[in-house]
């Protein structure tokens, strides 16, 4: 299921698929390497997934993108790390 997703002044969850992409089957756990506001993957039509993981928005990406955006349940793929960052501390 498919959907255009808004940001609603969330924070955004980027995973690096390119230096991930080899690692992935002797990973325990996705790590998160930026947090923006910006969505970087907002031409790509979100998919929407009530199990949304970080895995999960992995795999969908892994092929063809280098980043993976997760926001709640919506999943964004992207070939662009975001301009504006904050800590990952800092990501909600």
């Amino acid at each position: 299921m498919s959907s255009r997703g808004s940001l609603r002044g969330s924070r955004l969850l980027l995973l690096p698929l390119a230096l991930m992409s080899g690692f992935w089957q002797h990973a325990h756990g996705l790590g998160q390497t930026y947090c923006s506001s910006q969505n970087s993957g907002s031409n790509f039509d979100a998919v929407t997934d009530i199990y949304q993981s970080n895995g999960a928005c992995q795999k969908t990406c892994v092929d063809n993108y280098a980043f993976a955006i997760v926001q709640y349940q919506q999943c964004w793929c992207s070939n662009y790390a975001p301009a504006d960052q904050v800590d990952v501390s800092e990501c909600n």
